[in-house]
């Protein structure tokens, strides 16, 4: 027989405030890199328009 020892309730919801706002700024930062690409490629394509334009 295994015992497994689980966190009390404090701090499972502890760890999972943690988590959440972990996961908060990773989506944030998720969208910053997409924001950051497409004005990038905005840049790009206003100093050096492709050929089919």
């Amino acid at each position: 027989n295994y015992k497994i020892r689980i966190p009390n309730l404090d701090v499972q919801k502890d760890t999972l405030n943690r988590l959440n706002a972990l996961q908060s700024q990773l989506d944030a930062l998720e969208m910053l890199q997409k924001q950051s690409k497409n004005n990038a490629a905005f840049i790009l394509e206003a100093y050096l328009p492709s050929e089919s334009n």
